[in-house]
């Protein structure tokens, strides 16, 4: 994702990568939060002191959110290794995401990107199923063993999900990798992933229904449409961004070519200046303009070069 997500901020930064926070992120904070401290934690451990689910809850979602970010970094880490340069990691309503400025230039540096983050979960699962063993041995208190007990469960859960073969999920652009190298077209290997992509998304929203008229579990019903609801949008805008990007490079994009992925605000005539460019990008929350000349797009702005070249 190139673009700064809109309405978020910095809280920290890990091996020089900004970690930043949307608004929409306490919405799922407080919703696992709630589950963790109302749901499973009383059905799993009963009879126990209401305050001892809470603090559980809290630790568990707090624990969780620590190793979203962690399988980002993965992903951060590896990319920079191939000099494809991070903006940020962002928590936000469906889970984390690293905000690359660009796409990974070859199916090697894709593939070992996107296989970093699911191994990370997995070896955070690992870690923890190896803490519950370790703290049922010692008989340490139950709380510590719940605890850890579901973080395992969840970062197992976080992997296998990650897995989908839908771009642009981790499992996606892992697929895409291979059919880059077999096809050696970006484009296409983009369009096979961008389809199993929305594929993966209606499987979701069928494994909600099941849910639903099976069981009763009205939450995973919303919760995986939602879900679907972004990977679909993201695996099509994804795609539309690869066409663009070529397009970009073969001096052949139009207007009419770019009004859907991008916001009309940025794009901008050939006379503008360069601190007028950078304000914008700052009010925009962006990190590229789209220089337009009678409708014909003549460049990109970057704001990292720009100030670099300032410098």
């Amino acid at each position: 994702m190139r673009r700064q997500m809109r309405g978020s901020f910095r809280v920290a930064r890990l091996l020089g990568i900004p970690i930043e926070i949307n608004y929409s992120w306490f919405f799922i904070f407080f919703l696992v939060f709630w589950t963790m401290s109302m749901n499973i934690f009383p059905r799993t451990y009963p009879l126990q002191a209401e305050w001892r689910y809470w603090v559980m809850g809290l630790a568990t979602t707090l624990f969780l959110f620590g190793s979203l970010i962690l399988h980002e970094l993965a992903h951060s880490v590896v990319a920079r290794r191939y000099d494809i340069p991070i903006r940020s990691i962002t928590l936000f309503l469906f889970g984390g995401v690293s905000q690359m400025m660009e796409e990974p230039r070859t199916p090697k540096s894709e593939f070992y990107m996107a296989v970093a983050g699911p191994l990370t979960s997995f070896l955070l699962a690992l870690c923890c199923y190896g803490l519950v063993q370790l703290f049922e041995l010692w008989q340490s208190p139950w709380m510590f063993t719940g605890v850890v007990n579901h973080l395992f469960f969840l970062n197992l859960v976080i992997g296998v999900f990650n897995l989908l073969p839908g771009f642009p999920l981790d499992g996606g652009r892992i697929v895409r990798s291979a059919l880059w190298f077999l096809t050696n077209n970006l484009r296409v290997a983009t369009k096979i992933a961008s389809t199993l992509g929305k594929g993966a998304a209606f499987f979701l929203v069928f494994a909600g229904l099941a849910s639903f008229f099976l069981g009763g579990n009205w939450l995973n019903l919303i919760w995986l449409t939602l879900i679907a609801f972004f990977l679909f949008e993201a695996a099509d805008t994804s795609y539309r961004q690869v066409v663009i990007a070529q397009k970009i490079s073969e001096g052949s994009v139009s207007i009419r070519d770019i009004m859907h992925v991008f916001s009309n605000e940025q794009i901008v005539p050939p006379e503008i200046g360069v601190k007028e460019a950078l304000h914008t990008m700052a009010q925009l929350e962006v990190e590229e303009l789209y220089v337009m000349d009678n409708g014909q797009l003549m460049g990109v702005l970057r704001r990292q070069e720009m100030l670099e070249k300032l410098q």
